[in-house]
């Protein structure tokens, strides 16, 4: 991770679960939370279903 060229502070992200973003979250984010959280599920099996499948013989 590149730090910053003007004061060399380094990015970093952290991420909170929906239900601490219920604790503390404005009705608009937590809306915007649970929409994110339905659509990775949605997309989870998805990938799941695509992942090639290796043969036990």
């Amino acid at each position: 991770m590149p730090n910053c060229p003007a004061c060399h502070g380094v990015s970093t992200y952290e991420g909170f679960t929906l239900e601490a973003i219920r604790d503390w979250g404005t009705e608009e984010l937590i809306a915007k939370a649970v929409a994110a959280q339905e659509a990775a599920t949605v997309a989870q099996p998805a990938a799941e279903a695509a992942a090639p499948v290796e043969a036990t013989d």
